[in-house]
């Protein structure tokens, strides 16, 4: 155990590329994607080696996190070789990252790139990857967040209200309607200038009588 401890890299910054996995292209979308995210508050360091002291992957990851000291907000980002010269991809993250499920599925895919094109082409992809899901997680909280159901809402029942109280009330001298049957069905009649309007009946707008649409 102690030996393996002892052969674990030493940090050099985001990027350790003891593999070396990343070609000067690779390395400069890398680090602009690397600044991408530390506008959102999370830390990505990658790690490519070609040696892995314990044969597992994700203990590797592990045992670098904890090695290195990362901060709680870090995304580390592995890329080891075994023996039949076969990349794999981990990742190790602090307690106060949330990320999204996709991460997962991103981490399969850099994988099979990795083995199937190069490691430096995969680790750009996954961070790409990585960002685009997290806008797209925001994105929804954004809109329900900003969009003001509350004030529509109230509004939209305001009005409704208003609308059937003024079914109630004389448009010409303001008293309250009287509702009498007729021989037509329901009206509504005002006790001082006898202005009449007819019940309100969904897809039909009658006028009053002698008056303008209600």
């Amino acid at each position: 155990m102690a030996l393996a401890q002892a052969l674990l890299p030493l940090q050099v910054g985001p990027i350790n590329d003891y593999g070396q996995t990343l070609e000067a292209e690779d390395r400069g979308k890398l680090l602009g994607y690397i600044a991408a995210l530390e506008a959102q508050n999370i830390q990505l360091v990658y790690l490519a080696s070609w040696r892995d002291p314990f044969s597992d992957p994700k203990r590797y990851a592990a045992e670098v996190f904890r090695a290195w000291a990362l901060s709680e907000r870090t995304l580390l980002l592995v890329f080891v070789r075994d023996e039949n010269r076969r990349w794999h991809v981990a990742i190790q993250t602090g307690s106060a990252l949330a990320l999204p499920e996709k991460v997962e599925e991103l981490r399969k895919k850099a994988e099979t790139e990795a083995n199937r094109m190069r490691p430096g082409y995969a680790a750009v992809h996954f961070v790409s990857g990585l960002l685009a899901a997290l806008s797209e997680a925001q994105r929804p909280q954004a809109a329900t967040k900003n969009f003001p159901w509350k004030p529509i809402l109230l509004g939209g029942v305001g009005l409704f209200l208003l609308f059937l109280f003024a079914r109630r009330i004389c448009p010409r001298c303001g008293r309250p309607l009287r509702r009498v049957r007729s021989v037509s069905g329901i009206i509504w009649v005002c006790p001082r200038c006898r202005y009449t309007r007819a019940g309100l009946r969904w897809g039909r707008w009658p006028g009053g009588r002698g008056d303008l649409l209600p």
